[in-house]
């Protein structure tokens, strides 16, 4: 028997639960990535003069949002300069030197999309924690990339969402919030699951401490059984597998690609700071052109990032250490 789209929605909570080792009542299904932050920013109470800090080298997901907080709320967005490849001790150490007592929120994506820099959440949690800052991470690159326990890592919001890494289709995506966390978060879209409801208008009173009083109606279950179908497929791997084997590409990958004349690496090379993205610029060749002619002519499917200008490789759980000799072979044959 199908199960029924109320079912099938609280079932790909738990599963999700169960794959960041959080509650299911600390999931709100969501659009996207993007759209779990934008319940945050436009969600939390704002003062003029309250703090953002974020980081240069952002998603504009992360900083268009706080573009218009400031437009809306006068706030102050503290957008602190970040290299592709930067130090874990540097960053821990500018945000340290930017809090001070109007700070609000530190936003910042856990992975960087631009050179895949896995950033120190779990050090900058602590600064955080200790300055009574709240913390929202954008884990579009880090959702079903590296190993998630979120309770752990005790951030109060984190947007992620179904595709990418985590293999679901595009159009859905979930946000964590910490359940302490649930009840400062206010709807600015409502539905039937924003109030509490008897009989009518005169009995309605605001769901405040139900998480889904952020989502609204009438989505497309087919979607969320994709990415239920996405999580079971992953539970397939042990705990960490899919982190380690992608950091072991991307080590393979970035030793190859540095012994060609030529190749500049973006990424950090080793440290926490490494991820499965590796972005690298080749002499003589604009990004784009790169990727068109690698796909062409090798049917290697990269993209091109700009600020700084390279094309990123993105290694998952199921590519090869053939696949990236492929890669580095072409790039070879391909330096001007």
């Amino acid at each position: 028997m199908l199960a029924s789209g109320r079912e099938l929605r609280q079932g790909l909570r738990e599963s999700l639960a169960a794959f960041l080792n959080v509650s299911a009542e600390e999931l709100a299904l969501t659009q996207n990535t993007t759209e779990g932050q934008n319940m945050v920013i436009n969600g939390l109470a704002w003062q003029p003069g309250d703090e953002v800090i974020t980081f240069s080298l952002e998603h504009n997901s992360v900083l268009v949002p706080c573009y218009y907080l400031e437009r809306r709320h006068d706030t102050v967005t503290k957008v602190l300069p970040l290299e592709p490849d930067e130090d874990h001790d540097s960053i821990v150490a500018k945000v340290e030197a930017a809090i001070t007592p109007r700070t609000k929120l530190l936003f910042m994506s856990h992975v960087q999309f631009k050179s895949g820099l896995r950033m120190p959440a779990e050090r900058l949690r602590e600064v955080t924690r200790q300055h009574g800052v709240l913390m929202l991470l954008d884990g579009a690159q880090g959702t079903g990339h590296v190993q998630l326990d979120l309770h752990a890592l005790g951030v109060d919001f984190y947007a992620m969402p179904g595709h990418k890494w985590m293999l679901g289709p595009d159009g859905v995506g979930a946000l964590y919030i910490r359940q302490e966390m649930i009840e400062q978060v206010t709807p600015m879209k409502v539905s039937g699951h924003a109030v509490h409801s008897g009989h009518g208008w005169e009995d309605f009173e605001p769901n405040i401490s139900d998480i889904q009083k952020l989502e609204l109606t009438t989505t497309n279950d087919g979607l969320w059984a994709g990415l239920l179908a996405a999580i079971r497929f992953r539970d397939q791997l042990r705990p960490g597998e899919a982190e380690e084997h992608s950091l072991s590409l991307a080590s393979r990958a970035k030793a190859a690609l540095a012994a060609v004349p030529g190749v500049s690496i973006t990424s950090p090379l080793e440290g926490p700071g490494c991820s499965g993205l590796v972005t690298f610029s080749v002499e003589g060749w604009e990004p784009r052109e790169l990727v068109n002619a690698l796909e062409a002519e090798h049917s290697v499917s990269i993209r091109a990032v700009s600020d700084p200008s390279c094309v990123r490789m993105s290694l998952a759980f199921f590519n090869t250490p053939e696949e990236v000799d492929q890669v580095a072979d072409a790039v070879r044959g391909m330096v001007r």
